[in-house]
């Protein structure tokens, strides 16, 4: 105990495991659903689109001006 009469939390054993695993796979979940919001969001729709069009999304208006 402490001078307050409180008692320290000790992490032993399982409770210790548990959360020195849990952390990396959080932080890897973490990641991996802000990177799907991203894409969803910030990556144009594709699909049914020629190579032509396609790529008009992708070049800047600055990049084809040096083309």
């Amino acid at each position: 105990m402490d001078s307050v009469g409180r008692k320290p939390i000790l992490l032993t054993g399982s409770v210790l495991m548990t959360v020195s695993l849990a952390a990396p796979w959080g932080t890897i979940a973490l990641f991996a659903a802000l990177s799907f919001i991203y894409v969803a969001w910030r990556v144009p729709e594709t699909k049914g689109a020629d190579i032509e069009q396609t790529e008009s999304l992708f070049i800047h208006k600055s990049d084809s001006a040096q083309r």
